[in-house]
């Protein structure tokens, strides 16, 4: 695994919280990566990838003077545990607003539950949500344009993209649309195909939409490509080149 998650100058991570609920909630949890990683550490003493918290990580942003990126929580799920370790992690990134801190779940709903009534609108902080097919997209994204319309910066990770998706409403549905978009195919042993088209679907529509989108990663002939290489043709290596970032990134 890179020790990027999205090729940022400043990106650090932060994982206060780890692990994840165990029961599945939709097909993108079949092949979780994180649960994976986790789970080479096997000791012996129960499910690796049990919801912890970890209270000694929590000053982690403090020793940073410079603004940095803070992927936080990514080795779990921070809306499926506990919503006081939630609430203490939303309080540390509120007082460390000279950096940026990208959250994401698969448990949109959780979001407007637990946190929104504690601080709205936060500058600093990125509510985010995975999809994987149009079914999850539109239960959680309904949930992502209310925090969107609360003031809250949002984005969206359709990772493992397992079908299209369709990021634009219809008529008389959600009409706010998220900050970022980032899309790629799965990874891992087991990993399901992902239909390059589906990929330039995701990039056209941004464009539309005016959303900058970050490609991760393609399915290429049964290979995950992350890097631009001589072999891969003009139009893969054209999706690549899509790496798009929000200004507030300052990338």
């Amino acid at each position: 695994m890179s020790n990027s998650f999205y090729d940022l100058k400043n990106e650090v991570h932060w994982n206060p919280i780890t692990g994840c609920d165990p029961d599945p909630i939709s097909l993108g949890c079949d092949n979780c990566w994180a649960r994976r990683i986790r789970s080479r550490n096997l000791d012996g003493n129960g499910d690796s990838f049990a919801p912890q918290f970890h209270p000694d990580r929590l000053d982690a942003p403090l020793h940073w003077s410079k603004p940095r990126i803070f992927p936080t929580c990514f080795m779990g799920d921070w809306m499926a545990v506990d919503h006081r370790w939630s609430a203490i992690v939303m309080e540390v990134m509120w007082r460390n607003s000279k950096h940026q801190f990208l959250t994401l779940t698969k448990r949109a709903e959780n979001l407007l539950q637990k946190l929104y009534w504690q601080h709205r609108g936060q500058g600093n902080v990125w509510l985010g949500v995975s999809a994987e097919n149009q079914e999850c997209w539109n239960q959680r994204a309904p949930f992502l344009c209310a925090l969107k319309e609360l003031g809250w910066h949002t984005w969206v990770s359709l990772e493992p993209l397992l079908g299209p998706i369709n990021i634009a409403p219809g008529p008389g549905e959600w009409i706010t649309k998220p900050d970022w978009v980032v899309v790629g195919c799965e990874s891992g042993p087991r990993r399901r195909p992902c239909n390059t088209d589906w990929i330039y679907n995701t990039i056209e529509q941004c464009r539309n939409l005016n959303v900058p989108c970050y490609v991760k990663q393609i399915d290429v002939g049964g290979r995950v490509v992350k890097d631009i290489n001589d072999d891969l043709g003009w139009r893969t290596a054209t999706a690549l080149m899509v790496r798009q970032y929000p200004k507030e990134f300052g990338q």
